[in-house]
């Protein structure tokens, strides 16, 4: 039952997201290769968190997308910990992943976009490094420079994004 509530919640939290679908396992597989190394390396609580969380979210997409691994389910990973650390895991993937989409949709209509333009800002990579930012900017046709200001704006009155 559990198992079938979380599945739900994660598939219509990424249909929200609506994050631009990728066409290959290897994406997802490179992806979640990088964040395991990421976890690994954590030396600090929150950051065993962060990075788990993004273990999950690399995991989560892949499955939503069609990219099915029965040795790396959201599950398989889950089933590791306790279930306070998993529902820890799982609420802060939620609550980060959803905070970066806002920031940039935020970031995005501070800098004029609107209607469909607006609706394709759909990204959730780290706003914390200014070269994301750019990334982020120049696949939505914005002024890197302006986006970077308005994003050090929203940061500033929005200091929780993580």
């Amino acid at each position: 039952m559990r198992r079938h509530i979380l599945r739900v919640i994660l598939r219509r939290w990424h249909a929200h997201l609506g994050l631009p679908r990728k066409e290959s396992c290897s994406w997802h597989q490179d992806r979640l290769s990088e964040e395991l190394i990421e976890l690994n390396g954590a030396e600090s609580l929150i950051g065993t968190l962060s990075e788990a969380s993004d273990v999950i979210f690399s995991v989560s997409r892949a499955e939503y997308e069609g990219f099915t691994d029965d040795r790396a389910t959201v599950f398989v990973f889950l089933e590791r910990l306790s279930t306070f650390w998993a529902v820890a895991v799982v609420a802060y993937m939620l609550y980060k992943f959803t905070m970066r989409w806002s920031f940039y949709r935020v970031t995005a209509y501070a800098c004029g976009l609107r209607g469909a333009r607006l609706d394709a800002v759909r990204d959730v990579i780290n706003p914390a490094k200014s070269h994301k930012l750019d990334e982020v900017a120049a696949r939505h046709g914005v002024q890197a420079e302006e986006f970077r200001r308005v994003g050090g704006i929203v940061r500033r009155l929005w200091p929780l994004v993580p």
